[in-house]
């Protein structure tokens, strides 16, 4: 949720499995050994929250996701 205090659009960008990803690569080519695990856990949580409904936001606001109706 700290996202959102940036606005909406940035909330919902942080609830993608976008950033673990490129922090799990960015740590493995740069050697991070504290990169991998952290991305895992990013990963974990958002998947997590997409499973309990509370992910897959829309930038349009909190409330809203982008399977909900109008």
């Amino acid at each position: 949720m700290a996202g959102y205090l940036r606005g909406p659009r940035a909330g919902a960008a942080v609830q993608t499995c976008l950033a673990p990803a490129a922090l799990g690569a960015a740590g493995h080519v740069a050697g991070w050994g504290w990169a991998l695990p952290v991305a895992l856990i990013r990963a974990a949580h958002v998947g997590i929250d997409r499973a309990l409904g509370f992910g897959s936001k829309d930038a349009s606001g909190f409330g809203r996701r982008y399977l909900s109706p109008a």
